[in-house]
């Protein structure tokens, strides 16, 4: 979810990027304002292709927009009403408070401890020697 909001922030801020710069090269004068000389231009398969992409733009944001906020809407209103109606389905969802004592680390934590510990003295050796023969 985290994924597609950023990418609606993204294209929001890429949209503002373009009309930004196609409004500064207005300014500068850098291209032509075109007048029509009729109001009714003859419209080239390239140009429908671009408004139709815009639409397009346009409408899957504002789907993106009204499905998250749905979403959160729906979220939230399903957490209240559980731990309204049903506090023992809750329980269940809530997270565990962790014990203070200190378990004794599994088999497979040591081993990655070790091996971290390993690639860090390993990479160490390595540096070390580098540094010895740079300095040669």
């Amino acid at each position: 979810m985290i994924f597609i909001v950023i990418i609606f922030f993204i294209a929001i801020i890429t949209a503002f990027g373009v009309l930004a710069f196609r409004a500064w090269e207005l300014r500068t004068g850098q291209t032509e304002v075109e007048i029509a000389e009729s109001p009714v231009q003859q419209l080239s398969l390239r140009q429908i292709e671009k408004i139709m992409l815009y639409l397009l733009k346009h409408f899957i944001q504002g789907l993106v927009l009204v499905v998250v906020k749905y979403w959160f809407t729906t979220t939230t209103k399903i957490s209240v009403w559980l731990k309204e109606k049903w506090p023992k389905v809750n329980a269940i969802f809530k997270k565990k408070p962790q014990s203070t004592i200190p378990q004794k680390p599994s088999f497979v934590t040591k081993a990655v401890l070790e091996s971290k510990s390993k690639i860090r003295r390993l990479k160490q050796k390595i540096r070390e020697e580098h540094a010895v023969e740079s300095e040669n």
